[in-house]
């Protein structure tokens, strides 16, 4: 972890007890934290994240990390039942993505909900958004993604080599989420990587301040 990062942006009591729990791999590193120290915490490790033993390298096995709980992805929009929804790429994200010769794109915005079992989900832990190329992915990983039965990072890091949060940047923020109406708490961006096939995705994280909350125990 970048300790200077993190210790600047929280309490000491709060860093000692995060950067402890964190070091050990302890089950819900963040217990005993403060609710309003969490969302700084998280920020941080967003920026270097690298995945634990049975955690990918993705946000999805971050807060399924960070919580003990399994995440279920919920697609919002387009409605449910919908394909999803296509569109020319924009100037950013062809030159985030460096695909000069791609022109479309695939989108969904959807919600990771604590999987608790039941139909309607527990807790929305995140509101999440994707942006893909499937002229860079294999068909069989694009059916996956556009079914929306799983969150994108599980689909892609069952690629050879797994998927790669790069280009990355994460910070605190106390907004409301449009989504979902509810307030976040940290907002967070990476492009995705795949060994063999390059940049293949956008993703936009807005983590929940209920959520993140509740990572205090």
């Amino acid at each position: 972890m970048h300790t200077q990062l993190v210790s600047a942006h929280i309490s000491s009591e709060d860093f000692d007890t995060a950067f402890t729990a964190i070091l050990d791999g302890r089950p819900r590193p963040l217990r005993g934290v403060s609710p309003r120290g969490i969302p700084k915490v998280i920020a941080a490790m967003l920026e270097y994240w690298e995945g634990a033993d049975g955690y990918p390298a993705t946000v999805t096995g971050l807060l399924e990390w960070l919580s003990g709980e399994k995440m279920r992805l919920q697609v919002i929009r387009p409605a449910p039942g919908e394909p999803p929804g296509k569109r020319a790429l924009t100037d950013r994200e062809r030159y985030r993505l460096g695909a000069e010769g791609v022109a479309r794109c695939r989108w969904r915005y959807a919600v990771l909900r604590v999987d608790d079992g039941s139909e309607a989900g527990g807790m929305i832990a995140a509101a999440v958004g994707l942006t893909w190329l499937p002229a860079r992915l294999p068909f069989g990983t694009c059916a996956d993604l556009d079914a929306g039965k799983e969150p994108a990072g599980r689909i892609l890091d069952r690629l050879p080599g797994g998927v790669h949060r790069v280009d990355r940047g994460a910070l605190p923020a106390w907004t409301l989420e449009e989504l979902t109406g509810q307030r976040a708490s940290v907002t967070s961006s990476a492009a995705l990587r795949i060994d063999g096939h390059g940049l293949v995705a956008i993703a936009e994280e807005r983590l929940l301040a209920g959520f993140t909350e509740s990572l205090a125990g």
